[in-house]
C-alpha cells in the first residue's frame, strides 16, 4: 500500500514539474531606438530581438543616420551606402560585404510580416555610428555626431492606453517591387509576395509619415496606401496573378 501511494505522489510531482515548464514567459517590452537622442518611430513592424541581436526595419534607422538604402526584390539584396562605405546583405544569408570585404553575420537580414529587417549593430557600426544597447531598459542608442553615447529611455505609451483623436482609416501595407501596369484611373503595383495591388491614381501613399507620389516609388519601398483626402477610398484590389 505504501508503495502505491509513493508512486502516485511521484507521478503527481512529475506532472507539476511538467506544468512548470509549459507556463508562458512574460512578454518583454518592445525595443526602443534613438539616433543622436531622438527616438525613431516604427509605425509598422517594430524591432525584434534574436540571439541577443536587434533587427530593425530597413529604412527608418539607416536613413536617419545618413545612409542611402536600396532593396532589390528579385535578388533579395539590400544595399546601404554612406560616403565611401557600401554594405551589401542578402535576406536569409549570414554572409555580408563591406566595401568589397566579406564578413559573417550572427543573424541574417530577414523579412517579417512583409517588412525587411536588418541586424542593427552590424549595419550601424559598419557605417561609422556608435551603438549601445541597454538590455534592462531595452533601448538601443546610436550616435553619429561624436557626442557621448548615453542611454536615454524615451517615453513609451502606457500599456492598454487607447489612442486619442480620430480613428485611422483602413490601410494596406506591402513591399513594392515594380509597376505591373497602369491606365487613366489606376496603377497596378507588383509586391514582393507575388501579388498585385491596384490603386486609384488619387490614392495617398505615405512613407515614413510623409506623402509621396507614385513616381517616387522605388523597388524595396514599404508602401502604406490609405484613404485619400477626398474621402472616396483607395479601391485596393489584391490578386494572386504574377503578371
Amino acid at each position: 500500500m505504501w508503495k502505491v501511494i509513493t508512486h502516485k505522489r511521484t507521478v503527481f510531482a512529475a506532472a507539476l514539474a511538467a506544468l512548470s515548464f509549459t507556463l508562458p514567459a512574460r512578454a518583454q517590452s518592445p525595443v526602443a531606438v534613438t539616433v543622436n537622442g531622438d527616438p525613431v518611430s516604427f509605425p509598422g513592424q517594430p524591432p525584434v530581438q534574436q540571439s541577443d541581436r536587434i533587427l530593425v526595419p530597413l529604412r527608418g534607422v539607416l536613413e536617419k543616420i545618413g545612409a542611402t538604402v536600396r532593396y532589390s526584390g528579385p535578388t533579395k539584396t539590400i544595399r546601404a551606402t554612406k560616403g565611401e562605405t557600401k554594405i551589401e546583405l542578402t535576406l536569409g544569408e549570414r554572409a555580408a560585404n563591406i566595401s568589397g570585404k566579406a564578413v559573417s553575420l550572427d543573424v541574417p537580414a530577414q523579412a517579417i510580416n512583409g517588412t525587411t529587417l536588418v541586424p542593427l549593430r552590424f549595419v550601424a557600426e559598419s557605417l561609422g555610428a556608435d551603438v549601445k544597447f541597454d538590455g534592462t531598459a531595452r533601448v538601443v542608442a546610436i550616435r553619429t555626431d561624436g557626442k557621448p553615447n548615453v542611454i536615454v529611455v524615451p517615453e513609451r505609451p502606457s500599456v492598454g492606453a487607447k489612442p486619442t483623436g480620430p480613428s485611422k482609416p483602413s490601410t494596406f501595407t506591402g513591399i513594392f517591387v515594380d509597376f505591373a501596369g497602369q491606365n487613366d484611373a489606376s496603377y497596378t503595383l507588383k509586391m514582393t509576395d507575388g501579388k498585385t495591388l491596384v490603386l486609384l491614381k488619387g490614392a495617398e501613399l505615405l512613407y515614413n509619415g510623409r506623402a509621396i507620389g507614385f513616381d517616387d516609388l522605388r523597388s524595396g519601398d514599404k508602401v502604406v496606401a490609405t484613404m485619400n483626402k477626398s474621402g472616396n477610398g483607395i479601391r485596393a484590389v489584391i490578386s494572386d496573378d504574377e503578371g
